[in-house]
């Protein structure tokens, strides 16, 4: 899918971030993927609703 750049839709900060996802899961220290798995969510937000969704997630965090 990363090949397939129509499939984003023009969203290149998706295409990006999950470019930048794959090398941090290739040369990251960490075995489970911790650091990666954030980038992940933040990127599952914003295409589920934006600013709102990260903002609704940040305030359950909060609580």
């Amino acid at each position: 899918m990363a090949e397939d750049r129509a499939a984003y839709n023009g969203r290149y900060a998706v295409y990006a971030g999950l470019r930048a996802a794959h090398w941090r899961l290739q040369y990251s220290e960490d075995p489970r993927g911790y650091e990666t798995a954030g980038l992940l969510w933040d990127i599952a937000l914003d295409l589920e609703g934006g600013c709102r969704a990260s903002a609704m997630s940040a305030r359950r965090w909060i609580r």
